[in-house]
C-alpha cells in the first residue's frame, strides 16, 4: 500500500465516522441537565459537520472519490456514543449527562489521533492543503475537548 492510498483509507474511515457522528448529534434533541452543554454539543455538531465539508474537500485535492468505509474501532466509539446518549436529560440525571461528555472527550481524543496521523501522512506527500484543512480540524477537536473539561469543572469534576 503506498502512502497516498494510506492516507486515503484513513480519510475514508475519518468520512465514515463524522457523518454518523454529526447525525447522532442532530438527533440529541433533548434538554440536557448540565449548564451548558446543550449548547456545547451544538457547537460540537456545527463542527462536525465542517469536518465532513473539509473532507470532501481534502478528497478533491488528492483526485479521489469522496467515499466512506467504515471501521471497527469507529464503529466501537460510534456504540458507546450511542449508549451514553440514552440517558442525556432523563429526569435531572445529572450522572447520565456526565457519562455522555466523558464519552464525547474519549471520542475526540481519538479523532484528534486519527487527524493526526493523517497530518503526517499529508506532510509525507507534501500536500500542503490537505495539511491546512486537517489542522482546522485539529483545533476544532481540541476546543471541544476544552470546553467540555471547563464544563466538567464548573460541576467539581
Amino acid at each position: 500500500m503506498t502512502t497516498h492510498q494510506l492516507l486515503t483509507a484513513e480519510l475514508q474511515e475519518m468520512h465514515w465516522f463524522e457523518n454518523a457522528w454529526v447525525t447522532i448529534l442532530g438527533q440529541l434533541g433533548r434538554s440536557t441537565c448540565l449548564p451548558d452543554l446543550g449548547s456545547i454539543l451544538k457547537k460540537e455538531r456545527a463542527y462536525t459537520q465542517e469536518h465532513v465539508n473539509r473532507l470532501k474537500q481534502v478528497f478533491v485535492l488528492i483526485n479521489e472519490p469522496s467515499e466512506i468505509k467504515e471501521c471497527e474501532a469507529l464503529a466501537g466509539l460510534l456504540a458507546d456514543l450511542k449508549k451514553a446518549c440514552e440517558g442525556i436529560g432523563q429526569q435531572n440525571d445529572i450522572e447520565c449527562d456526565i457519562s455522555f461528555v466523558l464519552a464525547v472527550i474519549k471520542a475526540a481524543n481519538y479523532r484528534i489521533g486519527a487527524y493526526s496521523g493523517i497530518f503526517l501522512l499529508a506532510d509525507a506527500l507534501q500536500y500542503k492543503q490537505v495539511q491546512g484543512l486537517i489542522q482546522d480540524t485539529l483545533g476544532e477537536e481540541k476546543q471541544t475537548i476544552l470546553d467540555l473539561q471547563a464544563l466538567l469543572s464548573r460541576q467539581n469534576l
